[in-house]
């Protein structure tokens, strides 16, 4: 199970956002750039050495630097703890996953496990009791409302939006894909 900070966040890094980090990048000045500030030196340097001693990572040369990549086995792992990145490789088949809860104030802890469990599955959220997601998992989601008592509390169905506009415009709004698109030009240009 990969831990949640650096070190899921570095192997996300390198397995969908570049291909490739120049070793350099991760040296004592340039850490911060990297990192935005949010992790400590020693964490990044002791995460990599983990990665690299454990297959996850290679280093690579090319011109006479280098590079930090991905290896499949790191592929895998990312698939197997990031259950959005395993879903998000198959075909879209037109259809949206909507769940819709009620769940009053006194079962609040099982109404937020229920929110962490859509957001880890890549749900996004429509309004506070209406979730969206591309991703054909109604089955998982049903299984687990049963398994968690939450049905008939919690409804997974399943739509098709026809003749109401662009589903990119509707995926846009629920998941606000314009502003992650700025940051990670943003941060792409300060690495």
């Amino acid at each position: 199970m990969l831990k949640k900070g650096f070190t899921r966040n570095f192997l996300i890094l390198l397995g969908f956002v570049v291909d490739e980090i120049d070793a350099n990048t991760l040296s004592a000045q340039r850490q911060r750039i990297f990192t935005g500030g949010w992790y400590k030196r020693s964490t990044v340097e002791r995460t990599v050495r983990r990665f690299l001693s454990v297959g996850d990572i290679e280093k690579v040369q090319k011109n006479g630097n280098v590079y930090l990549r991905l290896t499949s086995q790191g592929s895998e792992k990312i698939k197997e703890n990031v259950p959005v990145f395993k879903l998000a490789q198959k075909e879209w088949d037109n259809n949206w996953r909507i769940v819709i809860f009620d769940i009053n104030e006194k079962n609040k802890t099982q109404r937020e496990v229920l929110r962490r469990k859509l957001i880890s599955l890549g749900f996004g959220m429509w309004q506070e009791s209406v979730y969206i997601t591309p991703f054909n998992i109604q089955q998982e989601i049903n299984q687990f409302l049963i398994f968690k008592k939450l049905f008939p509390f919690a409804v997974c169905l399943v739509a098709k939006r026809e003749d109401l506009g662009d589903d990119r415009e509707l995926a846009n709004k629920i998941w606000h894909l314009d502003e992650i698109n700025d940051k990670y030009y943003d941060f792409l240009e300060n690495c």
